[in-house]
């Protein structure tokens, strides 16, 4: 599994942004977005706890919780730089672990989508980018 320094990496080569300027007070769009989009797939896509994210970003826990729920948010509206960065983000992962770059399932509804893909990231231990059910 893609460990939390490869995570980072990935966020700032995609977000532009360095480990620095990451790591700082500085609230910036840019630099919010990094920080945002690292919780949210670390914790979302990758199973990571949130207290080890808030430690690993020198924040509170409650503002991973935070940065999960604002991406969740701004992907649910169709935020066109946010997906832009978190499918770019998703890609580069696929492309470092090789993992396949599409898997289509069909399903009855959504708690059944969710459970086999949970399974196969379970079993298989890579992300897998939900794009519809």
């Amino acid at each position: 599994m893609i460990n939390n320094n490869k995570l980072l990496n990935i966020v700032l080569v995609v977000c532009g942004v360095s480990k620095e300027q990451f790591y700082s007070e500085k609230r910036g769009r840019s630099l919010v977005l990094a920080r945002h989009l690292f919780c949210y797939i670390s914790r979302a896509k990758l199973g990571h706890k949130l207290v080890p994210i808030a430690q690993f970003i020198k924040r509170d826990h409650t503002t991973v919780i935070h940065g999960i729920n604002t991406i969740e948010n701004l992907l649910s509206v169709n935020d066109e730089q946010v997906q832009t960065l978190y499918l770019s983000i998703i890609e580069a992962i696929t492309k470092e672990y090789e993992l396949p770059i599409r898997l289509d399932i069909t399903a009855k509804n959504k708690q059944e989508a969710d459970e086999i893909r949970a399974y196969i990231e379970e079993k298989y231990k890579c992300p897998i980018l939900v794009l519809n059910y």
